[in-house]
């Protein structure tokens, strides 16, 4: 047989695979989503999936079809190369210190043209980005403040997608990550995580708290005194939402009164946005990726530089994580709203509750099933 026999072979195969993944995804796999109680709705506004009425089944099964196994094989060896590259690039090194600047430059290209490559491969053909004027987004910052010559050893964004990370391993700020501890466990991009000197956290040991706030305000130490260390990248958030909301700031990215880097993402395609919000990661992932073509909006606000708060109380982070959030709120034109990650994990526990009843097909008390989750 010709090579194209076992094309087509492959994509009729292929085909019917992908076509009963979505008749199961639409006939009943996101009822748990679709049929939340209105209440439970608004009260967890910032963590629904809203944009599921407006998918498009054709371009899904197209992309599904002639686009998804492509993608997915590409992913999988780009990851594969770079994570052995970079696990390569930093042995013998200890990643919490200074790195040679060469080995810096290499680790740098082979995050940066990987993932540049992950995202054209994934559909974001093109990256639009804004920049702003603080001033134009706070009137109560000075005009006067200098811009160019502050340092930002934190680099500040709101969290909406697991593709944030992507992006910002090719930002020009080569900022390392506040990540959480089971990310480094993850198989080569762990690697690629320890490689840009990223900051762990284990979210279920609180008493690691003060532990993380003391590595921040060594990263800073470091940047503010001109060493060799990438600054830190924090999503004050601590958490994914739906990106139609910014909420609760944690203490973290504020906490040592340094200047911060303000930047906002958003995901505009309006009949699907990537985020990763209620919906289970593999679920988004392959939804995404049977999109003929993905959108990414990156807004640049500059460097906030809080010497004219006077902060000098532990307390004023909060002072200082206000002005920060309603920054980005106005850049987004979202609203603000009171919710944190404790929050985040009751509504998950919620939706995995309602999706097994769904599935039993019986009849669901959706209030009942909020308050037992909160208890």
């Amino acid at each position: 047989m010709e090579i194209w026999h076992y094309f087509a072979i492959f994509h009729a195969v292929w085909g019917v695979l992908i076509t009963l993944w979505l008749c199961r995804l639409f006939c009943g796999g996101l009822d748990h989503v679709l049929k939340e109680d209105e209440d439970v709705a608004r009260k967890y506004a910032p963590y629904r999936r809203t944009d599921i009425p407006r998918w498009s089944k054709i371009e899904m099964w197209l992309g599904g079809v002639f686009l998804l196994p492509y993608r997915l094989v590409i992913t999988i060896v780009t990851v594969v190369v770079c994570g052995t590259v970079c696990s390569i690039l930093i042995i013998g090194v200890d990643v919490k210190k200074e790195i040679g600047c060469l080995r810096r430059f290499f680790i740098r290209c082979w995050s940066l043209i990987p993932s540049r490559i992950i995202f054209y491969i994934w559909g974001f053909y093109w990256m639009e980005k804004r920049y702003h004027n603080i001033c134009d987004l706070d009137p109560t910052y000075p005009r006067n403040k200098p811009q160019k010559n502050i340092i930002a050893p934190i680099v500040t964004c709101n969290h909406v997608s697991f593709l944030d990370i992507f992006y910002f391993l090719k930002s020009r700020y080569v900022p390392g990550f506040l990540s959480k501890a089971s990310v480094g466990n993850i198989p080569f991009v762990g690697t690629i995580a320890r490689a840009r000197q990223c900051l762990f956290v284990n979210r279920t040991d609180r008493n690691q708290k003060d532990a993380v706030l003391h590595n921040i305000k060594e990263r800073v130490d470091y940047c503010m005194a001109g060493k060799a260390i990438p600054p830190v990248l924090i999503f004050p958030e601590g958490t994914t939402t739906n990106g139609k909301y910014i909420i609760t700031f944690k203490k973290g990215a504020f906490c040592t009164f340094a200047p911060v880097r303000i930047l906002c993402i958003e995901y505009p395609k309006s009949c699907f946005a990537p985020t990763y919000d209620i919906l289970d990661l593999p679920t988004i992932f392959f939804v995404m990726n049977c999109q003929l073509f993905n959108r990414i909006r990156v807004h640049d606000c500059g460097i906030y530089d809080p010497s004219h708060l006077e902060l000098r109380e532990e307390e004023d982070w909060k002072r200082y994580a206000a002005k920060v959030r309603n920054i980005m709120c106005k850049c987004l034109n979202v609203e603000p709203y009171e919710i944190g990650y404790e929050e985040r994990l009751v509504y998950e526990k919620y939706n995995e509750d309602l999706q097994r009843k769904h599935k039993r097909g019986k009849h669901v008390d959706d209030s009942k099933l909020v308050e037992q989750n909160s208890v």
